[in-house]
């Protein structure tokens, strides 16, 4: 299967979930992108990650590197700031001195 077939159907089913994930509770998304932090932290899902980022990319080891470390502290920045997400700005641990922009209704498929 063609990657854009596959990137057709991720976009789609995202687009279904919408509305699930919009009436989804804080508590339960952020169980959700824990579960993306443990499977990215897996030697089988980085194995995957970085085979397709090789593959397909031609990433270098460090590229690969900088991309699952950077996925995870995203992830994990969403776990933690869950709480604090009341439509307002908090701190951001990704870009220090940073400040993020939160609105709480999710806008769709990006």
């Amino acid at each position: 299967m063609k990657a854009h077939i596959r990137n057709q159907d991720a976009v789609a089913a995202a687009a279904k979930a919408q509305p699930a994930w919009e009436k989804l509770p804080t508590s339960g998304k952020q169980a959700i992108f824990m579960r993306a932090v443990n499977l990215l932290e897996s030697e089988s899902w980085q194995s995957r990650f970085t085979k397709a980022m090789k593959d397909e990319l031609a990433f270098t080891d460090l590229w690969v590197l900088y991309n699952l470390k950077g996925a995870h502290h995203q992830l994990m920045d969403g776990v933690a700031s869950g709480p604090a997400i009341r439509g307002q700005t908090f701190p951001s641990t990704f870009a220090p001195g940073g400040h993020a922009i939160v609105q709480r209704k999710p806008h769709g498929v990006m």
